[in-house]
């Protein structure tokens, strides 16, 4: 399904806007919206950039913006909930954390995706003496009908087994602001007791309106169209769950924003970048170090602002000033 109604959605606009913006007729998009009728090639390119989105993203493929907040808030959600839930199954997470391959991983892909052959080769359940063979680019691998329940078992556990996760709940609150994290931490409860229960849809809760409004505030990284565009795009080749992807990607970005501000105007910000910087760093000594060169920077940064600020304020206010009362 295209996104074409979720876009005009977005932007508050009518049918009948649209049709004075874009020049298409409001029941032509009406049908396009639908499905009922499709777009020609250079409509297509003219929405697209009208809603400047790329093409692919427009015509439906990869994940929209509402999936991807939906899915790291579903993983960051997972922290406090300690239970086996289909819910949080179907993230590929458990306690914030997202994992890089499917739980269930044949029944997801099935039997004659790359990953799966690829790992039951490896396994040795499935063996050169085979004579049907599948072609993955330049990789040839033995085919089967079907595995057993047995061999799919030892696939998914050699996957699940081999696993890399991304801790989303730690790193999101790296940069969300106390009083944001103390709301959804405070809402889960009666996010997991409505939502994992049934007794109300994901989209209705407190708790998702909360997170919503934390990741348009933060990560601007969601608005990279492109990249929603392509995520899944090779899961039958790599296997890779599109809620990692997506991990891995928001994870670069926070990073990024914090490497840019160790030293910004909100102390809180530049505590949480200083200690994401500090992290790796194994040896205490090196730590205490670099802490104390940054509360000495820190202070004198302060400290020239406030000059700043003084300068700025008089200049702005001269009658509140003789011409000598500047400080040399």
């Amino acid at each position: 399904m295209n996104r074409l109604k979720e876009l005009r959605k977005q932007k508050s606009l009518t049918l009948d806007e649209i049709a004075q913006e874009t020049g298409v007729k409001r029941g032509t998009y009406n049908n396009y919206e639908n499905g009922k009728t499709n777009p020609k090639p250079e409509i297509w390119g003219k929405l697209a950039k009208y809603f400047d989105v790329p093409i692919s993203y427009l015509q439906g493929q990869g994940w929209s913006k509402e999936h991807a907040i939906k899915s790291l808030a579903i993983v960051y959600a997972s922290h406090n909930y300690y239970y086996d839930s289909e819910f949080f199954e179907d993230e590929n997470c458990e306690n914030g954390k997202v994992y890089k391959y499917q739980i269930n991983m044949v029944e997801e892909l099935g039997d004659h995706s790359y990953i799966i052959l690829k790992t039951a080769y490896s396994l040795g359940i499935t063996d050169d003496s085979n004579d049907n063979w599948q072609i993955f680019g330049n990789e040839k691998f033995p085919d089967v009908d079907s595995f057993s329940k047995e061999d799919r078992e030892k696939i998914n556990k050699k996957l699940i087994d081999n696993s890399e996760c991304i801790d989303v709940h730690e790193f999101l609150n790296l940069i969300f602001s106390r009083d944001e994290i103390h709301e959804l931490e405070s809402n889960t409860l009666d996010f997991i007791e409505n939502v994992v229960f049934g007794r109300l849809s994901f989209e209705e809760s407190k708790y998702f309106s909360l997170f919503k409004k934390a990741a348009n505030k933060y990560l601007k990284v969601l608005n990279d169209y492109v990249f929603l565009s392509t995520i899944e795009e090779n899961q039958y080749k790599t296997g890779i769950a599109g809620s990692y992807e997506l991990a891995v990607k928001v994870k670069s970005y926070v990073q990024n924003v914090l490497a840019r501000n160790v030293f910004s105007n909100s102390e809180e910000l530049s505590r949480k970048a200083l200690a994401a910087y500090l992290k790796p760093i194994k040896s205490n000594e090196i730590k205490e170090s670099l802490t104390d060169l940054f509360e000495e920077i820190l202070g004198e940064l302060y400290d020239l602002r406030e000059q700043v600020d003084n300068i700025q304020y008089r200049l702005d206010n001269p009658k509140d000033y003789d011409n000598n009362s500047f400080d040399d």
